[in-house]
């Protein structure tokens, strides 16, 4: 036998090679079955999100302050990682747009902007409200509506 330095082989390679262990497909059967009975309490916390989203807005006379800006920054992350696992992509998308809006706004505040994300997530919530191509649509609407309030605010703008 060699005195050589054998490969380091991690343990989940050890484990994933030994006897005895699940296929592929039982491993995904497995994982689709334990997201599937998460479902319904995901979609409760997404409504739940765009509930109290819907409340922030509500109290706004102007631009909120930090605290409600975090808050409502959390609230879009709950909808973008909640949204991608659980098959929403188009609210994922719209969630991410509003947080990059809310990032890139920095101090400043654009209340229709807010609000058209807003509203796009609400309506993207509704299990089949929203056919597939008009939901690419409106993300990519998203996209060109904070880009555009972006580059009005940044300096040297007309």
């Amino acid at each position: 036998m060699s005195d050589a330095p054998q490969p380091n082989r991690s343990r989940l390679a050890r484990f994933l090679n030994a006897p005895g262990g699940m296929t592929r497909e039982e491993a995904k059967a497995r994982a689709d079955s334990k997201i599937e009975r998460l479902r319904p309490r995901s979609e409760a916390d997404m409504a739940e999100a765009l509930k109290s989203m819907a409340n922030l807005l509500a109290t706004c006379d102007g631009p909120p302050d930090a605290a409600v800006r975090k808050e409502l920054h959390r609230l879009s992350c709950v909808l973008v990682s909640l949204g991608g696992t659980f098959g929403r992509a188009a609210l994922s998308k719209a969630g991410y747009s509003l947080c990059r809006l809310l990032d890139e706004l920095g101090e400043g505040w654009d209340q229709s902007a807010v609000d058209v994300h807003f509203n796009a997530m609400r309506l993207l919530f509704t299990p089949g409200a929203i056919p597939p191509e008009a939901q690419v649509r409106m993300v990519e609407g998203l996209h060109k509506v904070r880009s555009r309030v972006v580059a009005e605010r940044s300096p040297g703008a007309d």
